[in-house]
């Protein structure tokens, strides 16, 4: 099993997250090749930026959490959740 945890930030706000150190190290355990990628894009494009990276890494699945906001936020602002499923190539399974 190959495994990329992506790891996407806004371009004005970057930073690494322990988390997905820790949990990549758990799936290292469990015998599968797991490869921590940093992603940066701009707001609004976030979905693109992973969506490309899998495409690059010819990736069968993409795995993410979904949230969402408050209604109105929503629809102002838009969000990650719904632009990839607007413009997903392949499988997505979301967690909230």
């Amino acid at each position: 099993i190959s495994l990329s945890v992506v790891a996407v930030s806004l371009k004005t706000k970057s930073s690494w997250p322990c988390r997905l150190r820790r949990r990549a190290s758990k799936a290292e355990r469990s015998r599968a090749s797991v490869s921590l990628v940093r992603a940066e894009a701009d707001e609004g494009h976030i979905a693109q930026s992973v969506l490309g990276h899998a495409a690059d890494a010819g990736g069968d699945l993409v795995v993410m959490g979904g949230y969402s906001r408050p209604r109105l936020q929503e629809i102002v602002l838009g969000g990650v959740t719904r632009d990839m499923l607007a413009a997903m190539a392949l499988p997505v399974l979301m967690s909230h």
